[in-house]
């Protein structure tokens, strides 16, 4: 495993933080609290798994695999292409 510099460290941070917080972030939870009244906290908990636990998930599949070709490439190698 590689040690990344602070720099590396931030720029990854960044690029991550900004392919998964979107508008649908800011304003859907919010909205989603609203909606759900008593039954807040199991929102909540549904939220966070979907929004939050998949894709930080899918990320980490992919950095345990080697890349994404070759995470594709365990399907076909014209699916990782």
């Amino acid at each position: 495993m590689q040690n990344l510099s602070m720099k590396h460290r931030c720029i990854i941070g960044f690029t991550l933080f900004s392919m998964f917080f979107g508008a649908g972030n800011l304003i859907f939870p919010p909205f989603l609290g609203a909606q759900a009244g008593s039954l807040t906290w199991q929102a909540m908990g549904g939220f966070l798994i979907s929004a939050v636990g998949l894709p930080v998930m899918g990320v980490a599949a992919v950095a345990l695999s080697g890349g994404l070709t070759n995470l594709a490439g365990r399907v076909h190698p014209w699916f990782a292409f």
